[in-house]
């Protein structure tokens, strides 16, 4: 096992250190704000589906490192992928989240705890839940711009419209 560090290009280095905590990790190198935000905000209430985040701060992102990319062998895995989405999914909307960028590249395997998770918030958004509307709009790029390309604006809307292409395509393909 080892460590591997993403830098602000999206170069990788690999490395035989742990971090301050004693583990392996992924480090992304120069998270955006809203991103920090939101990655900070996961840390103090972790998901089981959502990669667990060792240290936060505006410099890097420490977290576990997660099986990427994945294979779905069969229907019974994409299900399992689907369910544990869902449970992601959820946990973000209560919490105020958006993700938008709901897609496989976005998710990886964690062998430890046998189940997928989900990573790279830096396409993700704040909301109210009570109002619908944006308090950190994300950048309007790739999935949030085909949501707008279908007139959905609102966070709610522009979540569940990625979300279901996404499940969609794992139902037609499995």
């Amino acid at each position: 096992m080892c460590s591997i560090i993403m830098d602000k290009d999206g170069d990788f280095q690999v490395s035989n250190f742990k971090n301050s905590l004693g583990y392996y990790y992924f480090r992304k190198v120069g998270p955006g704000k809203l991103e920090y935000k939101i990655c900070n905000q996961i840390i103090q209430k972790p998901h089981q589906n959502i990669v667990k985040f060792y240290i936060v701060n505006s410099i890097s992102l420490d977290m576990e490192i997660l099986q990427t990319p994945i294979s779905i062998n069969g229907e019974s895995q994409a299900l399992k992928l689907i369910t544990d989405m869902i449970g992601a999914r959820n946990y973000l909307l209560e919490n105020g989240i958006v993700y938008v960028d709901w897609k496989l590249d976005n998710i990886g395997w964690s062998e430890t705890d046998n189940v997928f998770k989900l990573f790279d918030f830096d396409l993700a958004g704040t909301f109210d839940s009570k109002t619908n509307k944006w308090i950190d709009e994300p950048d309007k790029l790739f999935a949030y711009k085909n949501a707008m390309e279908n007139d959905i604006f609102d966070p709610v809307g522009v979540d569940s419209f990625n979300f279901n292409i996404m499940v969609n395509e794992l139902l037609i393909e499995h």
